[in-house]
């Protein structure tokens, strides 16, 4: 009898400093993937995928979304960044692609409280493909997995695929006329 399966584990993978909610200061954090993995026979075979992730607190043990961290990011100045590869370090995820007009922000915070999204989801800014002015909006949860930009406008957290970074680098999106557009 071949016993085979799949089971999430969690695996500390990196540590830094940040601003803890709950502590309110400055301490240590660790960051906790947890991965799924084949088995056979309960022995671990392939890391399949990342599965989730989250920030934990060492001093007192609170676990937070990876946009906790957001308030970090920096700016990306260029496009040249904006679409520079994947990121090994957690603290390689976060840069803010983009701003937020207040109309847009407004209108995020409708549709978020509308779609009844839990607080860990967070906002994908993407290019329409149909029309150059126009972004597309949508909720996700974001994981700094390396594929994506996380940032922050207005304590927005914000998600930027890093392929379409350098298109969106440096936009304000604002909220007109029923659409969200570059400004």
């Amino acid at each position: 009898m071949i016993i085979w399966g799949h089971y999430n584990r969690d695996r500390k993978e990196d540590t830094g400093q940040f601003h803890c909610p709950q502590c309110d200061s400055q301490c240590n954090f660790t960051l906790i993937r947890t991965w799924k993995y084949f088995h056979l026979y309960f022995i671990p075979v392939a890391k399949q995928e990342l599965v989730g992730e989250r920030i934990q607190c060492d001093n007192c043990n609170s676990a937070f979304p990876i946009t906790v961290l957001a308030g970090m990011a920096g700016d990306i100045t260029s496009a040249f960044d904006a679409g520079n590869g994947t990121a090994q370090l957690v603290s390689d995820n976060f840069g803010n692609v983009i701003d937020l007009t207040d109309v847009a922000i407004d209108e995020i915070r409708r549709r978020h409280k509308a779609g009844r999204f839990d607080a860990d989801v967070v906002v994908r800014v993407s290019p329409d493909p149909s029309e150059f002015r126009k972004v597309m909006i949508q909720f996700d949860y974001a994981l700094a997995d390396g594929q994506d930009w996380i940032g922050q406008s207005q304590g927005i957290p914000i998600v930027v695929d890093r392929e379409v970074a350098p298109e969106l680098q440096g936009c304000t999106i604002d909220f007109r006329e029923g659409d969200f557009v570059r400004s």
